[in-house]
């Protein structure tokens, strides 16, 4: 059998392991750290597929993906050339969370204030907590729109169903108030 010329460079699984390991014995103050760094990077594809395999079993579109020091995933969801949010997690967290941001122009925040305990009321209804930040240099408040999703039953229909929630929220906080 001949290889190819990717297959012929590819490093074996035992020479990438052994690499990986000598990394992180010269990284890892002892074999509790290292253990703990190497789970979350097992964990870090792990999720990585199994969002992958749940939007392209709801027919979701993953956009800028992204993660770093604070995050171990990000991604922006559109479906059928909607926006849709975010789903995001972060290396220590218990599970995803999805969200979506809107910006209040600064000259609409009367109109939000005078609607904002009944769409307050509605968000925590759905399970939705919504955090406000203002963006003096932008002049407009930016509201975001959070929902969590614990690891256990993560799964498409979940995730579909929260983000149905989501953006049925989202729909009529736009119907309430002026936002983008």
């Amino acid at each position: 059998m001949r290889l190819n010329e990717e297959q012929a460079e590819r490093p074996t699984p035992a020479v990438m392991r052994s690499a990986l390991l000598g990394t992180v014995e010269k990284m890892a103050a002892n074999p509790a750290e290292a253990e703990q760094m190497l789970q979350q990077c097992v964990d870090y594809y792990h999720n990585q597929r199994l969002i992958q395999r749940c939007a392209n079993e709801l027919g979701l579109e993953l956009a800028r993906g992204t993660a770093n020091a604070t995050l171990q995933v990000y991604y922006d969801i559109q479906r059928n050339g909607g926006d849709w949010g975010y789903i995001s997690r972060g290396w220590d967290e218990p599970g995803f969370r999805i969200g979506q941001a809107l910006d209040v122009p600064n000259d609409k925040l009367p109109e939000f204030r005078s609607h904002s305990e009944r769409i307050i009321q509605a968000l925590a209804a759905r399970g939705i907590v919504i955090t406000i930040e203002s963006k003096h240099e932008a002049a407009l408040t930016q509201l975001h729109l959070t929902l969590n999703l614990p690891d256990a039953g993560f799964n498409p229909n979940t995730l579909i169903d929260s983000l149905t929630n989501l953006f049925e929220a989202t729909q009529q906080i736009k119907e309430t108030i002026p936002c983008d």
